[in-house]
């Protein structure tokens, strides 16, 4: 097999339609999964001649190695799809994103941007590192941008995959791995840290801001001696625009000393949060719906339990596949964008049951399907480590919208399971629908079920209405946007019925909307207008925004 040629051959059950990047360890292949007709990214890694028996023996390594990086879960973490080998070369699959990479954004950018970029990334590397994988490659050809211009962290430990342990075996050593201009000094001679990776996005960040690397070489061995005798010049003094306090948090990352640098990434994504926020300023403490007078105490402390391992919260899905979910929304079928932001806030939930290198399940999952009929996508109630491990079932669309039986199905589960959650978080109830019902009218159903407490509050209900037209005014900006009112008067009368059984968001959930990106005031309704993909994912994102320990 050549694998600079591929384009119109079929790996696996993927077939390649064109070459998107190349470079020193795989070639990139936009391709399509021809059994789900999605778009994938193929990647083929290059790989030296190799005999028989050491081709097998790579081979058992590259699986170990695939299945270990498949686990990592995180929203700003390209994951692995599938992974498997063709005439001898190893290849991985990841979902296509159409964004671009930060190598090809203009630079310098404006701080505020740049931060908002490599932000995530720290935050992304420091839960890779809690898993122990250390990504031994981070540059801006390998932070990927989603068509919202989300970062997303690729080639998490391909460099790894393609070690000299890979290339020659198991107890081989010595050479190499990674790209010079961003490799720190202790790289070269494979002392690969943590904050190796932290030395290598401070570099990144560098480049943002300035427009160019901290160190430059004509050989490998010249950027060597640089590092080790040089300082990095400080960011403000190449650009007046970078704040003094944000040029001496690049500098530490860039320290030759490894124990110089911060601790943990967590630490460097925590010291440039505030720099991310500087031109930006959250709705103010006096911004909200509520006309009357401030709510008293004892209301403000309801829907402040924690979600724990020890007392999860129970999340129920209720997604319509009535045929209109077929219907295009952009470049991509309805239900298939529900189905990304599903995924995505299941994501979101398991990063905040991971403490550690072990996953702590901090919600429970029930999901279930209605058109004319109810279908129990999970089988019952399960942990999100349970579905993050067997995958979501693909939604199927199906007939007609009965509501009214899918809201009398939740009202059934939630009766059973109401008498073992007095310790646990109110339960959210999210539904998704694109229509209006037929058969009998929901609204009373949900009452009933929006009447029933646990000592933490009422139950919660979500509705996202996915329609081409409901906002008399339009949305400029998805994570400016302050959310539905309680008097907020819609374009679709259905939507306005949706209004009436929507809960007030609590105002815990506000602040983990707030952590996420989204300046949602206080007293929004829990109702999204899904009229484009972004507001879809924020409906998603909400009913993930149980509140958690930081501390995780």
């Amino acid at each position: 097999m050549d694998i600079q040629s591929l384009i119109g051959q079929k790996i696996g059950k993927y077939l390649v339609l064109e070459q998107i990047g190349k470079g020193g360890m795989a070639f990139v292949y936009k391709a399509i999964d021809q059994s789900l007709e999605r778009h994938v990214a193929l990647k083929v890694l290059i790989i030296t001649n190799k005999k028989p028996e050491e081709s097998a023996l790579m081979f058992k390594y590259f699986v170990r190695e695939a299945k270990s990086l498949a686990k990592l879960i995180h929203p700003n973490i390209v994951s692995m799809i599938d992974f498997g080998e063709e005439d001898g070369f190893p290849y991985l699959i990841m979902p296509y994103l159409s964004g671009g990479t930060l190598k090809s954004l203009p630079k310098p950018m404006p701080y505020i941007e740049a931060i908002q970029y490599i932000e995530p990334i720290a935050r992304a590397l420091d839960y890779a590192h809690k898993q122990n994988i250390i990504h031994r490659d981070v540059k801006p050809s390998n932070i990927l941008l989603t068509e919202n211009k989300e970062p997303m962290l690729s080639d998490f430990g391909v460099a790894k995959l393609l070690s000299t342990e890979l290339q020659g075996g198991l107890t081989a050593t010595g050479g190499v791995v990674g790209t010079p201009s961003y490799m720190p000094v202790e790289q070269w001679y494979e002392k690969v840290v943590p904050q190796s990776d932290q030395y290598a996005l401070g570099v990144v960040l560098f480049e943002l801001l300035t427009g160019r690397l901290p160190f430059e070489a004509k050989t490998p061995v010249d950027m060597v001696v640089k590092q080790s005798k040089e300082a990095a010049p400080q960011a403000h003094q190449l650009n007046p625009t970078i704040p003094e306090e944000l040029s001496r948090i690049i500098a530490k990352t860039l320290a030759l000393d490894v124990q110089a640098r911060y601790k943990e990434m967590l630490d460097f994504a925590i010291a440039l949060s505030p720099f991310k926020q500087k031109e930006y300023s959250a709705p103010p403490a006096s911004t909200s719906f509520a006309t009357s007078a401030p709510r008293p105490i004892k209301e403000q402390e309801k829907y402040s339990v924690l979600a724990t391992s020890k007392t999860p919260a129970l999340v129920i899905y209720l997604l319509d596949v009535s045929s209109s979910m077929t219907l295009p929304m952009g470049d991509k079928r309805r239900v298939d964008i529900v189905m990304e932001a599903l995924y995505a806030a299941l994501q979101q939930m398991v990063f905040r049951s991971t403490k550690g290198t072990r996953v702590s399940p901090r919600y429970r999952i029930a999901m279930y399907a209605y058109s004319d009929h109810v279908y129990d996508l999970l089988d019952g109630i399960r942990t999100v480590d349970y579905i993050a491990n067997l995958g979501i079932p693909e939604l199927e669309t199906m007939r007609s919208t009965d509501t009214a039986r899918g809201f009398k199905q939740v009202e059934k589960l939630l009766i059973q399971e109401l008498p073992r959650l007095d310790e646990c978080p109110a339960p959210l109830v999210c539904h998704m629908t694109d229509g209006e019902f037929t058969g009998n009218d929901p609204q009373e159903i949900v009452k009933r079920i929006m009447n029933m407490k646990v000592p933490d509050g009422n139950i919660l209900v979500e509705n996202i209405f996915i329609s081409d037209s409901l906002m008399k005014d339009s949305i400029e900006d998805v994570r400016k946007w302050s959310g539905i009112s309680p008097h907020n008067q819609l374009d679709n009368e259905y939507a306005n019925q949706l209004r009436t059984i929507s809960s007030v968001l609590p105002a815990s959930y506000t602040l983990m909307m707030r952590e996420s990106g989204y300046q949602i005031a206080s007293g929004a309704l829990m109702m999204l207008p899904g009229i484009n993909r972004d507001l879809i994912e924020m409906g998603f994102v909400m009913s993930s925004s149980t509140p958690v320990s930081h501390s995780r």
